[in-house]
């Protein structure tokens, strides 16, 4: 049901943190989809040694840009739900458990006009220490919310729908940066 899709590029040390935090998950995503966006770090070969079938790796032969490698993973994705990790984030081993608790407990009509549900994110110094919490602020309609409120969307936080993400195009994969931001808006305005 969910796929987790990490991309990553020229930090091979830092998608091995952010892989291992998908690999505690207390609610293990059906598949994990990796691509490396145009570098060759020796991840594929780590990955291998892993021997995780639930594991796909995926890289492109040049750097095309983190939207791009988001949509290649999506296009491969088999889940309903699609939860990104970039390579310098990581989750707490409750992450996915509460998005899918959170899911379920929503009516089958409320379901079937979701496009993500949020969850809160931490922000760390270089020694581990705790320096921001960023708790969700967007919610019930998603473009009511955002005239109200404003956009907030962190990275690595978000499980998405992923019939939503495909009814709006994906990512925009001419943006260079905001991509997260852009995402949101193309849902609220569908």
């Amino acid at each position: 049901m969910v796929s987790a899709i990490l991309t990553t590029y020229q930090r091979c040390e830092l998608a091995k943190r952010a892989l291992q935090s998908i690999l505690a998950q207390n609610f293990l995503p059906a598949e994990i989809i990796i691509v490396e966006d145009g570098s060759n770090t020796g991840l594929e070969e780590w990955i291998a040694s892993l021997g995780r079938s639930e594991i796909k790796y995926i890289r492109h032969e040049h750097n095309r840009g983190l939207p791009v490698a988001r949509n290649t993973g999506l296009k491969q994705a088999k889940g309903k739900l699609i939860a990104y990790l970039d390579d310098d984030d990581e989750w707490l081993p409750t992450r996915l458990e509460e998005q899918i608790k959170h899911y379920y407990a929503l009516d089958l009509n409320e379901r079937a006009s979701l496009a993500c549900i949020q969850v809160g994110c931490m922000v760390v110094d270089d020694r581990g220490q705790p320096v921001a919490i960023g708790l969700p602020k967007n919610q019930g309609n998603l473009k009511q919310s955002i005239m109200t409120i404003g956009a907030s969307t962190p990275s690595s936080c978000f499980l998405f729908v992923r019939d939503a993400l495909m009814a709006v195009g994906g990512f925009d994969e001419d943006m260079i940066s905001g991509i997260d931001h852009d995402i949101w808006m193309k849902l609220a305005k569908a």
